[in-house]
């Protein structure tokens, strides 16, 4: 089986982001599946925000929910994946989502390794 090592995956600062805006997103190449080992989201936004982490797995759609209490930066990184026995599916995207609108400066990202499936 082959194994791809974990990258972080960035996507532009977004400003203001609306409701359900995607900050950082990755697509599961056709033929493999894609594991989650980390994120990270920076917001200057002092009222705080909440996110989802979103892929699909065996085409159910899943959801990891994060909050942000204010300004600053939520990271996490791990040797093992957030959604282990959860793999994202062929084709699929795996994202951060905005929850609710934002009114400062958002950047975020995603670590991702795939795997044949």
């Amino acid at each position: 089986m082959t194994k791809h090592r974990p990258i972080w995956h960035y996507d532009n600062i977004v400003s203001s982001p609306a409701s359900g805006s995607v900050l950082a997103s990755f697509t599961v190449p056709n033929g493999y599946i894609g594991y989650i080992f980390g994120f990270s989201i920076s917001l200057s936004d002092i009222s705080g925000n909440q996110f989802y982490i979103n892929w699909v797995s065996n085409g159910i759609n899943k959801t990891l929910y994060l909050v942000a209490s204010g300004p600053g930066t939520i990271f996490y990184e791990s040797d093992n994946p957030l959604n282990e026995g959860l793999p994202a599916d062929p084709n699929t995207i795996i994202s951060i989502t905005n929850i609710n609108a934002g009114s400062g400066n958002y950047f975020a990202g995603l670590k991702i390794s795939t795997e044949l499936g």
